[in-house]
């Protein structure tokens, strides 16, 4: 199965930083180069850098699957600040630009609280010349800053078809968001073949603590998502950003009624066949905020993992249909759960807590044989974080009671709920009780793991699960990895905290 499907795949990128913005424009041409990128393959060129005095940063996105023009000839222009604004720095480029074919104008903050802007281009042997204009905007916030660059193209009348490019800046990491789109009055505002169909311009946003390379594989992911060919990719765009963070936006050409379609059958109108045998797996999986640091990879590895049903947490509603339609799976929203097989939703006695917390439940139907199929329930919970009984314990020095007690009062009731509907929701008319399976993300411990040198602590959520005649499936295949919280270190065999050892400072996993 192709994890991606759009007509730019493979799309891959390139970096080059130096102490130079001259050496590293002439860098990136080079890496360019080296690749075997022809004129007509390179989608984006981009300017950032991590803050004003950082090292030069440019990156570049490109498709060998592209129509090859010739040999790549790129050329640049550079405008630096001189004590001239952003605006002046755009109107001083656009008049250069007129006889070129424009690949990216893009600036960046620099030293000394200077600016600097780059015009990418390839020599045209156009005769006639394509007069370029400029708008910028500026917000305290980037979406912001986005929505208001938007309107004012279309106050313009700007079609989407005539945007040369969308750029990404600012005056340093605590200054308002920039944006300047440069556009073309004399392009054809009809879509290709004559439509009239002329659609908007969307956008996609990164803002994160992430490294550069996730946020370039992420936008590699936007453009496949939408289905985008080079000429529906309006800026491929990044700048530093406050608090450690940086930014990185994918514009493009939303044309309307050509969003990419997943078809799914019906749930099979079949026989149950309860007495059946049926292998399934099954993968719990906190993606840590809608993806982490990188929504590209967090798909890989549900790709690869390849799992019959998969249950999220800290997805949203948004995420867990992306990511239906990027793997080809069945899904529901707010359950949170993918699968190979037709999903259907079941009505509960008890809603999620407020803020998402708590559980749902959907019945997977899992074809045996023809005009059969088996029913099993599956259950998905995030309980609530806070407050956590471990911290309790271990980090505050409370008695074990004292840590059982907050656990009861927090983590238990809502699942106390998903369980109890587990139990009745899993029970057919005839008297057979369907399987189930219940995930999630209990922010709880088990019993399990302080079995043992006088660590015992009467965890409920754990005990409740037992009781209500649930397998521990890790603990059965992986005895010897309980306790494991005890060596101190995020990646002991067990640990599912974190991956990452700074997100727990208390060092209590």
């Amino acid at each position: 199965m192709a994890l991606f499907n759009s007509p730019l795949l493979p799309v891959a990128h390139a970096e080059c930083r130096a102490s130079s913005w001259d050496d590293a424009a002439t860098g990136i041409i080079s890496q360019l180069k080296d690749a075997g990128v022809q004129a007509g393959q390179v989608l984006a060129i981009d300017a950032h850098n991590n803050e004003p005095n950082g090292n030069a940063m440019f990156s570049a996105h490109y498709s060998l699957t592209l129509p090859s023009c010739g040999a790549l000839d790129i050329k640049f222009v550079k405008i630096d600040d001189n004590g001239m604004s952003w605006t002046q720095i755009c109107e001083d480029l656009q008049s250069r630009l007129s006889m070129h074919d424009v690949i990216s104008i893009t600036g960046s903050c620099n030293e000394s609280n200077k600016r600097v802007m780059y015009a990418f281009f390839i020599e045209s042997s156009r005769t006639t010349e394509r007069l370029i204009k400029s708008v910028q905007s500026t917000a305290g916030s980037w979406n912001v800053a986005a929505d208001a660059l938007i309107c004012l193209l279309k106050e313009k009348g700007v079609r989407p078809q005539q945007v040369v490019w969308i750029d990404a800046h600012n005056d340093g990491n605590d200054s308002n968001a920039m944006f300047s789109a440069f556009y073309a009055a004399s392009l054809p505002a009809s879509c290709a073949g004559g439509t009239s169909a002329i659609g908007t311009i969307s956008y996609e946003v990164q803002n994160t603590t992430a490294g550069w390379k996730s946020q370039y594989e992420e936008a590699v992911r936007h453009v496949a998502k939408h289905n985008l060919d080079k000429h529906e990719v309006l800026g491929i765009t990044s700048s530093c950003n406050a608090g450690g963070r940086s930014v990185t936006y994918v514009f493009y050409h939303s044309h309307p009624g050509t969003e990419r379609q997943v078809q799914f059958p019906s749930v099979p109108r079949a026989l149950p066949c309860p007495n059946a045998t049926v292998q399934l797996s099954i993968l719990s999986f906190n993606v840590w905020c809608c993806g982490g640091t990188s929504l590209l990879r967090t798909y890989e590895c549900m790709h690869a993992l390849n799992a019959d049903v998969v249950c999220l947490q800290e997805a949203s509603c948004g995420m867990v249909k992306d990511a239906a339609h990027t793997l080809g799976l069945f899904y529901s929203e707010g359950a949170a759960i993918l699968s190979r097989y037709p999903i259907s939703t079941l009505p509960r006695r008890s809603p999620k807590q407020g803020g998402g917390k708590g559980g749902d439940i959907v019945a997977i139907h899992v074809p045996v044989e023809t005009g059969r199929f088996v029913r099993v329930l599956v259950g998905n919970c995030h309980l609530v974080h806070h407050p956590y009984g471990p911290y309790v314990l271990r980090d505050q020095r409370r008695p074990a009671a004292e840590a059982v007690e907050s656990d009861t009062q927090n983590q238990l009731p809502a699942l106390n709920q998903v369980l109890e509907d587990l139990k009745r929701l899993a029970c057919t008319e005839d008297g057979i009780e369907d399987p189930y399976f219940l995930c999630g993300d209990f922010n709880a411990a088990s019993h399990l793991d302080y079995a043992d040198s006088g660590d015992t602590v009467s965890w409920p959520t754990s005990y409740a699960c037992i009781n209500a005649g649930l397998v521990d499936t890790y603990a059965e295949k992986n005895p010897s990895h309980l306790g494991a919280w005890r060596e101190g270190r995020f990646d002991a065999p067990g640990i599912t905290w974190s991956c990452l050892p700074n997100e727990e400072p208390k060092g209590i996993f």
